[in-house]
């Protein structure tokens, strides 16, 4: 079947096989997938197909059937379902392929279903990331992957914030928050925009976002030490990034 048919909510082949099925009085149930399967295994054994290969490496759908993959979703489902289910070598390919798309110190939002161009209007996407990463370490306690592949990144995201980025993205250095955006542009997870009207602007400091701004500052921190790397606790510590 060519790719699109269908309408992605009511009107997709599945839905309009079942509607057809389901007109023959005796049908009671119709399986797609693992079908009725699924009721009886746990959300770690029935999550496979959210994970996905592109050109650029593995990443995650962040719903089905109309969402492909986003940042944001992306490392909030990592521990969920790479690394309770202990799937170490997927969880580290989808953080390697992450970070290759990484711009001015933001993680995409998400894709340009058409071009694959990242789309980069998210401030909190990155700072998933670092939890991500975090998390990484506290299950496998694998500092080397860190060090050898990510840590340069996280420092990116974190001093890249710190002095200013895109979409008026930067700490206030009076108080030390993240702020970021206008009202014009949808960066946190309430993005709903209509043609250009931002539903919920959250513009400037977002409670959540400066929840996790600080922890990934404290997470650089803690693989700074860890790494014996001075002058990046210096510099954590001497600047005002952490008050």
């Amino acid at each position: 079947l060519p790719a699109g048919l269908g309408d992605p909510m009511f009107g997709g082949m599945e839905s309009r096989i079942a509607q057809i099925i389901y007109g023959i009085p005796a049908v009671k149930g119709l399986e797609f997938g693992t079908g009725f399967t699924g009721s009886y295994l746990r959300g770690s054994q029935n999550n496979d197909s959210f994970i996905i290969e592109k050109k650029y490496g593995k990443t995650m759908i962040a719903g089905y059937h109309w969402f492909g993959d986003w940042g944001r979703d992306t490392f909030i489902a990592f521990e969920g379902l790479l690394l309770v289910t202990k799937r170490f070598d997927i969880a580290k390919n989808v953080l390697l392929s992450n970070i290759k798309h990484i711009k001015d110190g933001i993680v995409p939002n998400t894709f340009n279903s058409l071009t694959g161009e990242g789309l980069y209007n998210s401030v909190d996407a990155g700072l998933w990331l670092i939890e991500a990463v975090y998390k990484y370490i506290k299950y496998t306690n694998d500092y080397k992957f860190v060090i050898e592949n990510i840590y340069e990144t996280l420092k990116d995201i974190i001093f890249s914030y710190y002095d200013g980025t895109l979409y008026n993205i930067y700490v206030d250095k009076k108080d030390g928050l993240l702020s970021c955006g206008n009202e014009n542009i949808q960066l946190t997870w309430m993005d709903a925009k209509v043609n250009d009207f931002v539903v919920t602007p959250r513009n400037g400091k977002a409670v959540e976002i400066n929840s996790l701004w600080y922890n990934a500052i404290k997470t650089l921190l803690e693989l700074a030490k860890y790494y014996k790397d001075a002058k990046i606790v210096s510099k954590l510590k001497g600047n005002g990034y952490i008050k």
